[in-house]
């Protein structure tokens, strides 16, 4: 199992994704907390500038992402949970 970060821009809906973190889920231990993850990734020198929304989606063995949902408990689309948003100037 791996996670999958999407970076997405507010405007275009042009995204990125960055799949290479330090350590796998495996070494995630079942009812403990997780506060820091990375995905080291550089956006294009083409890429356009502004809002990016950053989601995640955690890919089960065969690579399809998991199901993840929603606060009002509605799927979210290709598993992916937003986590928050950064600027490219």
């Amino acid at each position: 199992m791996g996670r999958v970060y999407t970076f997405t821009h507010d405007e275009s809906g042009l995204s990125f994704t960055c799949d290479r973190t330090d350590g796998g889920l495996a070494q995630w231990t079942r009812g403990t907390y997780r506060y820091a993850d990375r995905c080291v990734f550089r956006f294009p020198e083409n890429a356009p500038t502004g809002a990016y929304e950053v989601s995640v989606a955690i890919l089960a063995a065969d690579g399809t992402p998991l199901p993840a949902f929603g606060p009002d408990g509605a799927p979210l689309p290709d598993g992916q949970l937003p986590v928050g948003l950064v600027t490219l100037q």
